[in-house]
């Protein structure tokens, strides 16, 4: 497998927004006038994709579209995962392109400022948000997500590799054959990212060059 293209996840990817996400969590959790939750309460059920509990069925669907539209209304300090620059820096050298992929229903514009932030933004070809795609669940929006990265930069499914945290990252790709490496930052199991599919787990993408480098797993293209 020739690889011309990596795709990444923003979020506990390439950065560490876990305590916005619980912020936001708990502002939408209020805009629906339900109870806010603990900040430990928080880790646990986010690690075990759980958060859905603290949501009305009936209300799910409308609660990930707003609380997704209200990411980056608390921008903040934008925390860079350790390695990341080094990784992508690695990557550019060896003339692969870089997309930028996030489930955020923002302007495109928003988290390349986020990218600029932290220094990211230079190695970045292509950033793309689901602020275009109507919300019906997290796996779908990424689906779709991912086909435009496959069709705007005319590629193969075995052509392009995701890293990402989440499971929905991990499902969508292998519905559409696409390679994917797991990374534990965003306190997925291992054993869970596996499961669903993923070619290999690190625990960051620091670890993710020397994995590339060291690997048969993939080739590269020049």
């Amino acid at each position: 497998m020739v690889i011309k293209c990596f795709i990444f996840d923003l979020d506990q990817t390439l950065v560490n927004t876990l305590s916005r996400f619980y912020r936001v969590f708990n502002i939408t959790l209020k805009d629906f006038n339900l109870k806010e939750i603990t900040w430990k309460d928080f880790i646990v059920n986010y690690a075990r994709d759980t958060l859905d509990r603290y949501i009305p069925r009936p209300y799910r669907r409308e609660f990930w579209e707003i609380f997704l539209e209200k990411y980056s209304e608390l921008i903040g300090e934008v925390e860079l995962i350790d390695g990341a620059e080094d990784c992508l820096r690695y990557l550019k050298r060896m003339f692969l392109s870089i997309v930028v992929v996030t489930g955020r229903r923002v302007p495109v514009a928003e988290v390349m400022y986020e990218l600029a932030k932290v220094s990211l933004i230079q190695y970045v070809d292509a950033t793309y948000t689901a602020a275009r795609i109507p919300f019906k669940d997290h796996v779908t929006n990424k689906i779709l997500l991912f086909k435009k990265v496959l069709n705007d930069f005319m590629l193969e499914p075995s052509e392009a590799l995701v890293v990402a945290d989440y499971r929905a990252d991990i499902i969508a790709s292998k519905s559409l054959k696409i390679k994917v490496i797991g990374v534990l930052t965003g306190l997925e199991r291992e054993e869970v990212l596996r499961s669903l599919g993923a070619s290999a787990v690190v625990y960051s993408v620091k670890e993710l060059c020397t994995l590339l480098k060291s690997s048969k797993l993939i080739s590269f293209t020049s």
